[in-house]
């Protein structure tokens, strides 16, 4: 029987497929430790240096809903989520990196094939989509916010402290950055209320800047 893998062997073509998995098992403690002792502090230090105020905690589970758990490509692909349906952030530990374990994470990180990711920065940046989804609810109008704002307001929250942040978010982090860098809260306001309406991004910017300077 030929796999979509081509012709491999059945040998090479298992070790890629358990790999993975056992990848995944390590340093999964070390990842839930962390979560739970540090999710308050970055929270603190997200409202210092954003210029922001949490609306109280989210819950944070390591265990998927039902409506991903037989999911499987969710499940590989996912290192986190919100789910604004119960104010509850998922990280995945398979796929978590915990600070100050290096050489762990770079096994980690070898065996699922770089599939892998800071937990710290996960957090973070799941954090801002609580944040940017609790005051929508406040400010009541928000709600079908575009993905470019939604994912650069949360990925800001994951780089507030210098952090270099997932590459994959950079256009929206960069549409987002100069407005909540310079306006913090109201800025997010601004950006939630009043998405890119098909302007580029440096017109949409000086449109925000001007706006909230009046």
């Amino acid at each position: 029987m030929r796999s979509r893998f081509g012709g491999l062997p059945a040998y090479i073509l298992s070790s890629l497929l358990i790999l993975p998995g056992v990848g995944g098992m390590i340093g999964r403690g070390d990842a839930r430790r962390y979560v739970e002792a540090s999710a308050t502090q970055i929270m603190k230090e997200q409202e210092d240096a954003i210029g922001i105020s949490h609306f109280g905690q989210p819950e944070i589970t390591f265990e998927l809903s039902e409506a991903y758990r037989y999911n499987p490509a969710f499940r590989l692909s996912v290192a986190g989520a919100y789910d604004r349906r119960n104010d509850t952030i998922f990280i995945s530990l398979s796929s978590a990196e915990t600070p100050g374990h290096p050489i762990r994470n770079r096994v980690k990180r070898i065996l699922r094939f770089g599939s892998s990711e800071d937990v710290s920065g996960v957090l973070q940046h799941e954090l801002g989509h609580f944040y940017a989804d609790k005051l929508c609810e406040s400010l009541g109008d928000c709600h079908s916010v575009q993905t470019a704002v939604n994912e650069g307001i949360a990925e800001y929250f994951s780089r507030f402290d210098g952090s270099r942040g997932n590459w994959e978010y950079d256009p929206y982090y960069d549409l987002v950055r100069p407005v909540i860098e310079r306006h913090g809260r109201d800025g997010i306001e601004y950006l939630l209320r009043n998405p890119p309406a098909g302007s580029g991004a440096i017109a949409y910017q000086n449109e925000a800047l001007r706006a909230l300077a009046k």
